[in-house]
């Protein structure tokens, strides 16, 4: 009996032992399995972070490419400045021409790339709304004659867009009884601009100049321009804000003035821009409206019945009258609101428009520009000469040395007679 008891005890330990040994074995097992886990988590950390090295690694080199890209067309752009100037020595002749690398050497979805994007920022153009008190009903009508005339085409072309809209903004302008001081022209036909077409540009209206000859002294009077795109073209895409950034840009250049506005519209929206010079810098601060409907579809039964009138001839579709305020004002505004600096011209003197228009540049000096008028066409006086020399100021600051060279030239007068 002592014998089975022993045994029995000795069977018993032994199974303990085992049961003991079997725990040890399954929690090594799970400490095993547990770092494995965590050896395949650092592992996987470690494959994650390689993929964000290389990412950063490639996103560097895009941008070192581009950096690259950049400091190539900035050198190209000096070595075409320098060329200019040794030109303009060597020929002594006075041309004006840009010759950048970021207008000439690329085209307007490259301009985008490498000066527009990231360097433009948003504004809100809405204020002009609440300035509006001339928006009347001939405004109104000539509008919805506008939209009547592209509803109508078959065939919704460039030409006939932009025909429809010179004649609904030459009708604007006349509407506005000489509030505007503004002249519009259309531009898309010549090289208004270095070589480049925009489609239409606004002048001081007491300014007559031929904008078609190639003189290039039309530049140097753009107040403000626009582009104009056919319905299904989108102003929203890298190319249409290339350009008229582009354009901008350019025209700054040329003038060398700190500020210009502009807008771009495909007839079922607009859009307004302006470049900004960066103080004590050869670059620009690129700026860009909300995107304003022209037209919609609305009924007037809606909640924005108010903003919109029906246009009978084109049953859904009709008038955002908001945005059109917008865009008259933007017509209408005061000469001290576009800042046009170029030239010291106030739209009200008297340039000699209706005798005389300008022909080409003879000379640009520090405080001038000085033009050749040539005699109009339609210009019939007798006792008129066929040419006039005008002396433009660039800054009303020299208005005193203006003074001074005229009562020297009187003196001069007198003792010749």
């Amino acid at each position: 009996m002592a014998a089975d008891n022993d045994y029995q005890e000795a069977l018993k330990m032994l199974r303990l032992h085992f049961l003991i040994e079997q725990e040890k074995t399954r929690e090594q097992q799970q400490q095993f399995n547990e770092k494995e886990r965590q050896l395949l988590l650092e592992l996987e950390k470690m494959r994650e972070e390689r993929r964000i090295i290389e990412q950063t690694k490639a996103k560097l080199e895009d941008r070192r490419k581009i950096e690259q890209e950049k400091t190539k067309l900035e050198v190209r752009r000096i070595i075409e400045l320098k060329n200019t100037k040794r030109m303009k020595i060597q020929n002594q002749h006075a041309l004006s021409s840009i010759n950048t690398g970021q207008t000439l050497l690329i085209n307007h979805r490259d301009f985008y790339d490498y000066y527009v994007d990231g360097n433009i920022d948003s504004f809100d153009i809405n204020f002009l709304s609440n300035e509006n008190n001339s928006f009347n009903d001939e405004i109104t009508n000539d509008i919805e004659n506008y939209l009547n005339d592209i509803s109508l085409l078959s065939t919704i072309s460039e030409a006939a867009t932009q025909k429809a809209f010179n004649k609904l903004i030459v009708n604007l302008l006349e509407l506005f009884n000489g509030s505007a001081a503004l002249k519009y022209l259309t531009t898309h036909n010549s090289s208004a601009l270095e070589g480049f077409h925009p489609v239409c540009c606004f002048i001081y209206k007491n300014v007559n100049v031929d904008y078609k000859s190639e003189s290039n002294c039309f530049q140097h009077f753009i107040v403000c321009l626009g582009e104009v795109k056919t319905p299904d073209i989108s102003i929203d895409s890298k190319e249409a804000i290339g350009q008229i950034c582009q354009y901008l840009s350019t025209s700054l250049y040329v003038q060398n003035r700190r500020k210009m506005y502009g807008f771009s519209t495909n007839f079922t929206h607009i859009t307004f821009y302006y470049v900004e010079k960066k103080p004590y810098s050869t670059t620009y601060n690129f700026y860009k409206s909300q995107n304003l409907e022209m037209f919609n579809y609305s009924s007037p039964t809606s909640s924005s019945a108010d903003a919109i009138t029906k246009i009978e001839q084109s049953s859904n579709k009709y008038l955002n009258k908001e945005t059109w305020k917008i865009f008259a004002k933007f017509l209408t505004m005061n000469a001290d609101f576009y800042q046009y600096t170029a030239l010291t011209i106030n739209p009200v003197d008297d340039l000699l428009g209706d005798r005389y228009e300008i022909s080409r540049k003879l000379g640009d000096g520090a405080t001038s520009m000085v033009y050749s008028l040539a005699k109009t066409k339609d210009n019939y006086v007798n006792n008129d000469l066929q040419n006039y020399v005008v002396k433009i100021s660039k800054r009303s600051s020299f208005k005193e040395l203006f003074i001074n060279e005229i009562n020297i030239m009187k003196q001069l007068q007198q003792s010749n007679n």
